[in-house]
């Protein structure tokens, strides 16, 4: 069952032991507005519906933002698996026999609440029996050398007869070393001595003439085994332009370093180093835009840095960044620092909204000697996912 919401607050957790780590005060951009009208909040939309796919039997998705509460009831039964962020605005739920759904016509309801307005949206779909065979389970989350189990004993409501089951790990980091033991058994575990986030597939094939194969996905976040205070983290090296996370060092060279790594685990994703011209700043800005959009939504940090300041012609791309990282508009004295060379770094969520990024750019004031780095430790914070695994 790959579901897994992200829950607020957003915020990234970095205790601070160095010199400089500031957060950018709050503009008029940041702070919460009034709410003036309702009509903003428009009519609740089913956007798309998925019977018998690889995610599942069902799969829903709605037009909801990511201040709406969205929940449904299947059948009369309220489900309690939670919708998952699809995007900036949507939200989808996957959905299987322990959710109330059953073979033939289901009954579905789906209310939303955003800024105390209530909207309906209902729908009858046709689940066959067979799709409803295979049951991956809840996602989970685990350290590593940590067995997971996953799957179920048995799919409820999908009728008798003899099913053979098959597992398969269909993502995960590259290189790991994972294995699923016992792959026949509706209910096998995940071994790894690699963190990083795995996603299962199990394929449950009747032994009955003419009918097709049922599958579900489940997701397992394998969590390294940081100290209860975190991993440390320099993200700017001053003499080298790398960023250090841990015992890893990132980046470097004469341009701007960046990294990528996920919140469930902090497995990085994707790093390096790009120029400090248009063509560097556009690839910063397609990775935000890439690591913010569509399912990745909410799960990825993202850290960037620069020596040398940012120049004048750079400043509405240097902005646009800002923004797809969660952070305010640059002020008038960030401009004037980042206009004389002075370096800077930042940690954000892509695609969140402002207030979820840290940066520090030295104020135009300065000493020459003073730099644009962050030094503490990348720890967990209050935010979870819906299963309960802490988000970096």
């Amino acid at each position: 069952m790959n579901s897994r919401k992200l829950m607020l607050p957003l915020l990234v957790a970095l205790a601070c032991i160095g010199a400089g780590a500031t957060v950018l005060p709050a503009t008029a951009a940041t702070k919460s507005a009034p709410h003036k009208s309702h009509a903003k909040v428009g009519k609740l939309r089913i956007d798309a519906v998925r019977v018998a796919g690889k995610a599942g039997p069902l799969t829903i998705r709605v037009a909801a933002d990511a201040r709406t509460e969205v929940r449904m009831t299947v059948n009369g039964k309220r489900v309690r698996t939670p919708f998952e962020f699809a995007g900036p605005k949507a939200q989808q739920v996957e959905l299987r026999a322990v959710d109330g759904l059953r073979a033939g016509s289901n009954k579905l309801r789906i209310t939303a609440r955003r800024a105390g307005v209530v909207s309906n949206a209902h729908r009858t779909v046709k689940v066959p029996a067979w799709a409803l065979l295979a049951d991956a389970g809840e996602d989970a989350g685990t350290p590593t050398h940590v067995r997971a189990r996953v799957g179920t004993v048995a799919a409820p409501g999908a009728g008798g007869g003899a099913v053979d089951y098959s597992w398969d790990i269909v993502k995960g980091p590259q290189g790991a070393d994972a294995r699923i033991a016992d792959p026949d058994a509706p209910r096998p575990v995940l071994e790894t001595q690699d963190p990083g986030t795995y996603v299962l597939q199990e394929e449950a094939d009747p032994e009955a003439d003419g009918v097709p194969t049922a599958a579900d996905q489940v997701t397992v976040a394998v969590a390294p085994n940081d100290p209860p205070i975190g991993v440390p983290i320099d993200t700017l090296v001053e003499d080298k332009g790398t960023i250090v996370i841990g015992d890893k060092t990132y980046g470097g060279g004469s341009g701007s370093s960046y990294v990528v790594l996920e919140r469930t685990t902090r497995t990085v994703v994707d790093s390096g180093s790009v120029g400090y011209d248009s063509a560097g700043l556009a690839k910063l800005n397609d990775l935000a835009a890439n690591y913010g959009g569509g399912r990745n939504y909410m799960r990825y940090l993202m850290v960037v840095n620069g020596r040398f300041g940012v120049a004048a012609d750079l400043l509405d791309g240097f902005a646009s960044l800002l923004k797809k990282l969660g952070a305010g508009p640059p002020t008038a004295d960030n401009v004037a620092s980042l206009k004389n060379h002075a370096s800077y770094s930042m940690i954000g969520i892509p695609g969140a909204p402002a207030g979820a990024a840290t940066i520090w750019i030295p104020p135009s004031s300065s000493p020459v000697s003073t730099g644009g780095t962050m030094t503490g430790y990348l720890q967990v914070n209050q935010a979870v996912d819906a299963d309960g695994t802490p988000l970096y």
